[in-house]
């Protein structure tokens, strides 16, 4: 409709908001970007145009102008949520890593417990730290995530960070802990037969052979532990023997 009505009248505002937001929520984010930059030619300054502008750099992969016009919005409208969010991603992508968890951090303090938008802000804060290389508090956020969404698989995750920060007792430990979760029939990749897909690996697969390379390396670096070795038993010949056979 508004892509009719521009063929007659390109210059009206209101119009050419609506089929911006429209390219936006079709994900068309290179079109929205046109139409978005088309009005800011216009004079418009208004915060829906920089945030919706700011969301579809964010979806065409330019960090860069989705950080500078979602600035422009969080100067509009510092408490918004969504805004936050969004500004936190851009910034963790761009050169503004520290100042993306601060706004997560934010938006995670104004959300209350109860809100639905509560689980994608642990995720996105997770992942803001994780960028930012504050591995200890990326896993005290997915600890918080999993008592939301009871979601296993974050246990490898926090497997994962603890074994890049060379945390190899506690890697081992979640690695364990998502391997004991991981339902029997999606720990190895089968085929529609019921056949073992020699091709592929499962992150049950991944996570086991990384516990057996990080003992293996562990015992050579370490040597083994006392009780490793075990002494054989003194025997006592004459009890042993029978029928004269030592």
């Amino acid at each position: 409709m508004t892509e009719c009505y521009r063929l007659s009248d390109t210059t009206s505002v209101d119009v050419n908001r609506q089929n911006a937001k429209a390219y936006c929520m079709l994900k068309d984010y290179k079109k929205a970007i046109e139409r978005y930059e088309s009005l800011k030619r216009m004079g418009d300054r208004s915060f829906l145009t920089f945030y919706y502008l700011g969301i579809s750099y964010y979806g065409d992969n330019w960090f860069y102008g989705s950080y500078d016009n979602l600035k422009e919005a969080y100067a509009k409208n510092s408490t918004d949520i969504n805004v936050l969010y969004y500004y936190a991603k851009s910034c963790s992508r761009t050169s503004w890593k520290k100042e993306g968890v601060e706004f997560m951090e934010k938006a995670v303090e104004i959300a209350t417990p109860g809100d639905s938008i509560l689980e994608r802000l642990y995720k996105g804060l997770a992942e803001c730290y994780g960028y930012a290389g504050e591995s200890y508090k990326k896993i005290e956020v997915m600890n918080r995530l999993y008592k939301l969404n009871k979601d296993y698989k974050l246990f490898y995750s926090i497997a994962r960070a603890y074994d890049s920060n060379k945390d190899y007792e506690n890697a081992i430990h979640f690695y364990e802990k998502f391997m004991s979760l991981t339902p029997k029939n999606q720990r190895f990749p089968y085929d529609e037969e019921g056949k073992i897909i020699e091709s592929a690996t499962t992150m049950y697969q991944i996570a086991e052979k990384r516990v057996k390379k990080i003992r293996e390396e562990d015992f050579f670096r370490n040597g083994a532990p006392d009780d490793f070795f075990v002494v054989p038993k003194k025997i006592d010949i004459k009890k042993d023997t029978v029928a004269g056979k030592q």
